[in-house]
């Protein structure tokens, strides 16, 4: 992970995409050339701020408390100290990296394996309880360079923060495997999550992405028309009324599991059961996007408060 975090730390500095693009596209290309697929998946959803995979639908449950509980035992530092330096840096994670490098011996550690982040990620994700959830952190956070220890605490925490949006993720990813942008980006319509895009990338099949019921997609949202400089052919647009509810993907499989994604491409099958029930009597696969509302007694959608 010593190459991934310092390639993010250079995208955090620099003000300029390119360069940003250009870090890390230069740290997935190294870590792909070491063959581990794992890695690569890792490394590319790492540099998009996630750890699991886009539509897994569980959450690490590493909160802020939990967080600053793994910074009070890796640093030794008291509440007051940590506190203050994330007051300071603005954030928990900046905090954990600073304080790290006070830790005796710390850049001399082996640091962490991108693996060993993945399958660190997949066992928070099915573990309950505050104990064992705190166990792995203090076990990770041993083995992690100063470095290190920032960026796996980012990932944790569900963002960044360096400025590498989803598309500074995909023009890194073209540049690492020398994929055209324009079928980077259209591949990433279909394949929203960064390292299975990051693998198709690798192997020149950014064209043969294709979308996967059960695996959310990327969600077709409004373009604003800056300007009207002429007139509108009104044969070129078609108009709808503005529904304010829940905009949602749902998929139904050929053997009837129903799962629905929100914008974030966070599942929310469970928030919907009426839906989920709706559809799960359909035959055949499925992909259906569009809004969810809440009816009110006369058939009228309700406000979008009362659903939300």
């Amino acid at each position: 992970m010593k190459r991934l975090a310092a390639a993010l730390d250079r995208a955090r500095m620099s003000r300029s995409r390119i360069a940003k693009e250009q870090a890390i596209g230069a740290a997935l290309r190294a870590i792909a050339a070491d063959g581990d697929p794992v890695a690569l998946a890792t490394a590319a959803r790492m540099a998009g701020g996630r750890l699991l995979a886009a539509g897994d639908g569980r959450s690490l449950g590493v909160g802020w408390s939990l967080m600053a509980d793994a910074m009070r035992t890796a640093t030794g530092w008291h509440d007051e100290v940590l506190f203050a330096c994330a007051r300071k840096t603005g954030e928990l994670a900046e905090a954990f990296g600073l304080l790290a490098r006070r830790i005796e011996g710390v850049e001399q550690r082996p640091g962490i394996a991108l693996a060993a982040v993945a399958e660190l990620a997949d066992r928070l994700a099915s573990a309950s309880g505050r104990a064992v959830k705190s166990a792995m952190l203090d076990d990770a956070f041993r083995r992690t360079t100063p470095l290190e220890t920032k960026y796996l605490a980012k990932a944790l925490g569900g963002g960044m923060r360096i400025g590498a949006v989803e598309g500074v993720v995909h023009g890194a990813i073209a540049r690492a495997f020398d994929a055209p942008i324009d079928a980077v980006r259209q591949a990433a319509a279909l394949v929203t999550d960064l390292g299975d895009l990051a693998i198709l990338a690798r192997d020149a099949r950014v064209d043969q992405a294709r979308l996967t019921v059960g695996k959310p997609a990327a969600f077709k949202l409004a373009v604003p028309i800056e300007t009207l400089a002429g007139s509108i052919d009104p044969s070129a647009y078609v108009l709808e009324d503005k529904i304010d509810g829940v905009r949602a993907q749902v998929h139904r499989t050929a053997d009837g599991e129903v799962a629905i994604f929100a914008r974030g491409l966070d599942r929310v099958t469970d928030a919907f059961p009426e839906v989920v029930a709706a559809v799960r009597s359909l035959d055949g696969a499925a992909v259906i996007d569009g809004e969810i509302v809440a009816l009110g007694a006369a058939g009228r959608p309700r406000p979008f408060q009362a659903l939300q």
